[in-house]
């Protein structure tokens, strides 16, 4: 469940590559992965879970980019849920 938008509430953009090179490595599958995650309560925060275009690092693919900087390369379906939480954690951006 998410909570209700306010004026000083923001949803967390998560951008999935959906070009060619990363749908022929999976990022389909992470995309549904990714949606049906941010669909459960995770510490009352919330996510927009985008459908991108290319984001510039075929070779790396799937690609996963919550914005501005917390680059994810080479995600599967299993590393959705870790990524989320990790994003709702106050600790520093990690990068892999």
């Amino acid at each position: 469940m998410r909570p209700d938008p306010s004026p000083n509430f923001a949803a967390q953009q998560v951008l999935i590559c959906q070009n060619h090179a990363c749908i022929r490595q999976g990022s389909r599958q992470v995309l549904a992965a990714f949606r049906a995650i941010a669909a459960v309560d995770l510490s009352s925060s919330s996510f927009e879970i985008i459908a991108s275009g290319c984001l510039g690092r075929c070779g790396s693919g799937p690609m996963v980019l919550l914005p501005p900087e917390q680059w994810y390369r080479r995600v599967d379906p299993a590393m959705a849920e870790s990524i989320l939480r990790l994003s709702t954690d106050k600790t520093p951006p990690i990068q892999i």
